[in-house]
């Protein structure tokens, strides 16, 4: 039986939230992690950037995220590639030895969130010992088994309460255009505040269109494929 662990670390402590560290942004989300023969390939979301190619230089910046590209567009959601060798994160090399899956990876200035997905209990001391041992100070803050429905994810990537709200918000007609709802009507609807919609909407959204765009049948980096136009990406095909 699966197990969830959820855990945060100081920016400080991850390599890409350093290489971001004065980057202006609302927040930053990791995607997928492709690993190829040399390096593994993460995808990163950057959410309402004040400046695309600020991110791409400060990614570039930094000797170990050095190999980075914008890949597209979507709203405030900017997506991009980042080529890192083996080896170079402590944090990211332990969930990879781990055979752990990051359903989740949410950025800030000064910290990350991670959702990540183990065979089984049994897993987490040694993954635990592997980031001490790389020297980051990792914040268990829950650990439970993914057997729950209303716990665990389903195919889209997307947790019970995001599919939730996002079908809420296109049933009341907030993706419609022109918008039939506002989204203090739409908290409203949920019972929670218009903060807390908007954040649960971005990060759903962000984690939909990870899916879609990295694991679907058309590849976003691959030439002529324009994330910015693709309708098929957006949740309300629009």
């Amino acid at each position: 039986m699966s197990t969830i662990v959820e855990i945060r670390v100081p920016a400080a402590d991850f390599e890409l939230g350093r290489a971001l560290e004065g980057v202006e942004a609302d927040g930053f989300e990791l995607g997928q992690i492709v690993p190829t023969d040399e390096k593994r390939m993460p995808f990163l979301w950057v959410h309402d950037a004040a400046d695309h190619g600020a991110v791409t230089d400060a990614l570039r910046a930094d000797e170990e995220t050095g190999d980075a590209d914008f890949v597209g567009e979507v709203d405030a959601h900017a997506l991009f590639r980042i080529g890192w060798e083996e080896g170079v994160n402590g944090l990211v090399e332990a969930i990879v030895a781990h055979d752990a899956t990051i359903l989740g990876a949410v950025g800030t200035p000064e910290h990350w969130d991670f959702q990540l997905r183990f065979a089984g209990e049994a897993d987490v001391p040694g993954f635990r010992a592997a980031c001490e041992d790389a020297g980051v100070d990792l914040d268990l803050r829950r650990i439970y088994s993914a057997a729950d429905p209303e716990l665990d994810d389903d195919a889209t990537g997307l947790t019970p309460v995001q599919r939730e709200t996002l079908l809420t918000a296109l049933e009341v007609g907030y993706f419609a255009v022109p918008r039939e709802t506002t989204l203090v009507e739409l908290a409203a609807e949920l019972g929670i505040s218009d903060q807390a919609v908007s954040e649960r909407l971005r990060r759903a959204q962000a984690k939909l269109l990870t899916t879609t765009l990295v694991s679907g049948t058309d590849d976003p980096a691959e030439p002529g494929h324009d994330v910015r136009s693709g309708d098929a990406a957006r949740p309300n095909g629009g």
